[in-house]
C-alpha cells in the first residue's frame, strides 16, 4: 500500500526555541515542518516550497507577521486562509481584521495547537491550487545558468545589476548577485543572453523581488514574472539549447 504524503507546515519565528517546539510536537503529529527566522526569510521558504499551512508569530524583525501574510497572499493566493497567527496580543487587536478562527493567543496548550492545524489543514490543497492557478513552484523549473541583468523600475539611477541565474520556470526565477542594489520589493526587468553594453539581449522579462537574502554581500532572490514565458523557452533551456 503507498504510503500518505504528510501535510507541510512552514513555522516561523524570530525564537530559536519556539521553532524547535513547533518542529518537535508536530513532527509526532505526522507532519512535515520547514521554519524561518522571520517574514523576509518565509518569503524564500514559500518560493521552493508548497505548504498546507504557515504559523507565525506577529512581531518579527525585518517583516512582521502582519507584513509577511500580505505578502504571501498576493504573490500565493492559495494561503489566504492557510495562516495561523501565534500573538500575545490583547484580543480584539489582530482578530478584527483577520477573525478569530486564524489565531491563538499565548499562552495555550498544545492540544489547542493540535485542534486548530488539524482544522485548517483538513481542506485539500490540491483541489485549491488548482482553482487558484498552480502555485509558480509546482510548475516544471530548470536550472538555468546564464549572465543575466537586473534594472530595478524603482530606481533612480536605472543601473543594470549583473546576476547569475540559478533557475527558472514559466513564472518567474532564482538569481545570484554581489551587493543588495535590488532588494525584495522592487519591479525589475530582467535581462538573459548577451552583454550589459549590447543592445541584443535574447530574453526580457519584466517583474517583481519577490524575496532576497544573502551574506558577505552575495545575495540569493527570486523573480516572480509578470507574465508567464513561453514552454517552448522552458524546454529548449531544459535540453541545453541557447536562450532564445
Amino acid at each position: 500500500m503507498a504510503s500518505v504524503k504528510p501535510k507541510k507546515i512552514l513555522a516561523v519565528d524570530d525564537e530559536e526555541v519556539i521553532r524547535n517546539f513547533y518542529r518537535d510536537s508536530l513532527t509526532m503529529k505526522g507532519y512535515s515542518v520547514d521554519h524561518a527566522v522571520d517574514g523576509l526569510d518565509a518569503l524564500g521558504a514559500l518560493w521552493d516550497s508548497v505548504y498546507d499551512l504557515v504559523i507565525t508569530d506577529i512581531n518579527m524583525p525585518r517583516l512582521d507577521g502582519l507584513g509577511f501574510y500580505e505578502c504571501a497572499r498576493t504573490r500565493f493566493p492559495y494561503l489566504k486562509d492557510r495562516f495561523l497567527f501565534i500573538t500575545g496580543s490583547p484580543p480584539g487587536t489582530v482578530e478584527s481584521l483577520y477573525g478569530p478562527e486564524r489565531i491563538m493567543l499565548k499562552p495555550f496548550k498544545i492540544d489547542e495547537l493540535f485542534d486548530m492545524v488539524d482544522r485548517i489543514t483538513a481542506a485539500p490543497l490540491d483541489l485549491q491550487l488548482e482553482q487558484d492557478g498552480l502555485n509558480r513552484r509546482v510548475a516544471q523549473r530548470v536550472l538555468c545558468r546564464n549572465d543575466c541583468f537586473m534594472t530595478s523600475e524603482g530606481s533612480t539611477t536605472r543601473r543594470p545589476v549583473a546576476a547569475r541565474t540559478q533557475d527558472i520556470s514559466a513564472q518567474g526565477l532564482q538569481v545570484r548577485y554581489f551587493g543588495e542594489t535590488v532588494m525584495a520589493g522592487d519591479r525589475v526587468r530582467v535581462r538573459i543572453g548577451g552583454t550589459e553594453a549590447s543592445a541584443g539581449f535574447r530574453f526580457k522579462k519584466d517583474g517583481q523581488v519577490v524575496w532576497a537574502h544573502g551574506m558577505n554581500h552575495v545575495v540569493c532572490a527570486g523573480v516572480s514574472f509578470n507574465e508567464p514565458i513561453p514552454q517552448e523557452l522552458l524546454n529548449s533551456l531544459k535540453s541545453g539549447a541557447p536562450v532564445a
